[in-house]
């Protein structure tokens, strides 16, 4: 299960994330979304779990804990409600 952190502070790094997911469970990994041009991290993370009970735990942990004087925000990364598909648009021919 992937838990989405975000409002991670600039000295957040992959090792750090991990660290803190370890206070959960045992992360399958830990990783810092970040810009492509330089390297500069987007300000938020994903840490995938195998059991979901850790991933929820993290979730619990880590939404409005402070690290480096900001507070985080954690949530499922891939709620059951968001992989509802949609209807497909609908086209129509050409109007001549």
């Amino acid at each position: 299960m992937r838990v989405y952190v975000g409002n991670l502070p600039p000295s957040i790094n992959d090792v750090k994330l991990n660290e803190l997911a370890l206070a959960y469970g045992k992360p399958d990994s830990a990783n810092i979304a970040r810009l492509l041009a330089g390297g500069i991290s987007k300000g938020f993370g994903y840490i995938d779990y195998v059991n979901p009970d850790e991933a929820y735990a993290a979730i619990a942990g880590l939404d409005g804990k402070k690290v480096d004087g900001q507070y985080l925000t954690a949530r499922d990364a891939n709620p059951t409600s968001a992989r509802t598909r949609t209807p497909a648009r609908q086209t129509r021919g050409a109007r001549g």
